[in-house]
């Protein structure tokens, strides 16, 4: 039996109902210009009106279409109300986003995602006009803080920007995908494998620094959870991918940014303002922007791998210096401090740094200051007012560590 395609010049057929005055409803093929339509008694006649059925690319179009109302994955229930991006675009966004924009795009994202096809995927940017960068940053807004209802949206957003290649989502789900235990269904998923993929690649590349310095970090972390604090193999291989993050950087910057760390509690102004003039005032260090993404862990991490090196000591305080006294990281003024109170002397200046480093927060820092203070007390030769004012202020930085460490384990 011939196809109906064949019936038609070009391979094309034409499928119309015919409507009859005097009958019922008949069926019949166009082939060339005119249409031979029989009644039941053999009559032929002819119709202007014809309707024309739609082709079956039209059809199978309109039943996709219905399939993926159906089938979306999100709703407008899973976006968060406009005062939620009120208050983190300002905080935790870039400048050049605003609230209404990520929360346009957050409901927009999940009018579209559907499990039918990927089609969709294309049209954010072509027909809706949500960039990867707005993509990418709405997603990390959605997941920052406490985890909830709202990471899932969020974490789908990033998978989509890792499918459409975008480096700095690729990033942030290697750093948070990795955290799970290994062996973890987590670790084990497409997701989890696409991100390592596309995350070697750009290693690979030796052109990205965010990729090199996370590639550093994750070396550390892995050296930590084996019990090797002194693996010298693991520190020569994360050293080796700062310094190409530094080298890469010197030939071309990065400009984007992975998602603000959820373990970590927001930086204020009290860190800002204890940070605004140097012990001594003989800071030569002038605050800068980071010249790429993880400027600051590059050089905290550089320091931290020096440090332990028996001819290390100069490079490593010069590492913290450039993290903590040009990028005002907190974490670095910590391991500066640390590091000149090595040096005999300099007991004054160590102690400014890691008041800075307290009074941001940094739980470690706090509880140096509280032993340093409760030393003092046992001091030869103190007043009871003096040992007292040394065991009261012993006890609020203790207190004040203990504040910082379950408000980062909160988060």
């Amino acid at each position: 039996m011939r196809s109906l395609s064949a019936l038609a010049p070009g391979g094309r057929r034409l499928l119309r109902f015919v409507i009859f005055n005097d009958g019922p409803p008949s069926l019949a093929f166009q082939t060339g210009g005119s249409l031979a339509c029989h009644n039941s008694q053999g009559s032929q006649q002819r119709r202007q009106y014809a309707y024309q059925m739609p082709s079956p690319t039209v059809r199978r179009q309109g039943r996709l279409e219905r399939q993926g109302k159906s089938s979306l994955i999100f709703s407008d229930d899973d976006v968060p109300p406009v005062e939620f991006w009120k208050q983190r675009v300002p905080a935790m966004g870039p400048g050049d986003l605003t609230a209404e924009t990520c929360f346009n795009a957050a409901t927009q994202y999940c009018a579209l995602a559907t499990r039918v096809s990927s089609t969709w995927k294309g049209k954010l940017q072509r027909d809706h006009n949500i960039d990867l960068y707005t993509l990418h940053y709405t997603a990390s807004l959605l997941m920052s803080g406490t985890p909830g209802p709202s990471w899932q949206l969020g974490l789908h957003m990033l998978g989509t920007a890792l499918d459409l290649d975008y480096a700095p989502s690729t990033l942030t789900l290697i750093r948070l995908l990795s955290r799970s235990k290994s062996g973890s269904d987590v670790q084990s998923s497409k997701l989890f494998r696409d991100a390592e993929r596309r995350f070697s690649a750009l290693v690979k590349t030796g052109k990205d620094p965010d990729a090199l310095t996370l590639q550093g970090l994750l070396t550390l972390r892995r050296k930590e959870a084996v019990g090797g604090d002194h693996n010298k193999r693991a520190d020569a291989a994360a050293l080796s991918c700062f310094d190409r993050a530094i080298e890469a950087a010197a030939k071309s910057g990065s400009t984007y940014a992975p998602l603000p760390d959820p373990n970590t509690t927001p930086q204020g102004d009290i860190r800002k303002d204890a940070a605004s003039a140097p012990p001594g005032g003989e800071m030569q260090h002038t605050k800068r922007e980071p010249k790429w993404t993880c400027e600051a862990a590059c050089h905290l991490g550089r320091g931290r791998i020096l440090s332990t090196k028996q001819d290390g000591h100069e490079a490593a305080e010069a590492a913290f210096k450039i993290a903590a006294l040009e990028l005002d990281m907190p974490e670095a003024y910590l391991e500066l401090g640390k590091i000149i109170l090595r040096t005999a002397g300099r007991e004054k200046e160590g102690n400014e740094y890691l008041l800075k480093a307290a009074v941001s927060g940094n739980q470690e820092a706090c509880l140096i200051l509280a032993e340093a203070e409760l030393q003092r007390s046992n001091e030869e030769g103190l007043s009871k007012t003096q040992k007292k004012h040394h065991q009261r202020l012993a006890a609020e930085w203790s207190d004040v560590g203990g504040d910082a460490g379950e408000a980062v384990g909160g988060n």
